[in-house]
């Protein structure tokens, strides 16, 4: 079976716009993970999320000698995560990935 260069073309056509709108999906969703301050206000006050200031007390070890730079909130498929990172005292960065419910460090760079 031999293919026309229309068939070739239409082809190329459709998966190029696939990969478009599958690029687009990736980039929505991740935009829409990161959560702005009124919705963590909103999530502290309905108390599925702890305070930032209670996050900071309870992983104070973590951040000794560290200076925080940025700060995310974010929805993972398990749950709300701060992502912190942070400027340590040698020049080299950090980072923290906290658990916004329970303030446990899940993990560090």
């Amino acid at each position: 079976m031999r293919i026309s260069a229309s068939h070739c073309r239409r082809a190329t056509t459709l998966i190029a716009l696939a990969l478009a709108l599958a690029q687009t999906a990736a980039t929505s969703r991740s935009a829409a993970d990161k959560l702005g301050p009124e919705h963590a206000r909103s999530l502290v006050e309905l108390r599925h999320i702890l305070p930032l200031e209670e996050i900071l007390k309870r992983n104070a070890p973590s951040l000794v000698d560290a200076r925080i730079v940025e700060l995310e909130l974010e929805r993972d498929q398990t749950g709300y995560l701060y992502k912190i990172k942070v400027l340590l005292l040698d020049g080299r960065y950090g980072k923290l990935r906290i658990d916004a419910t329970t303030g446990d460090l899940l993990g560090r760079k």
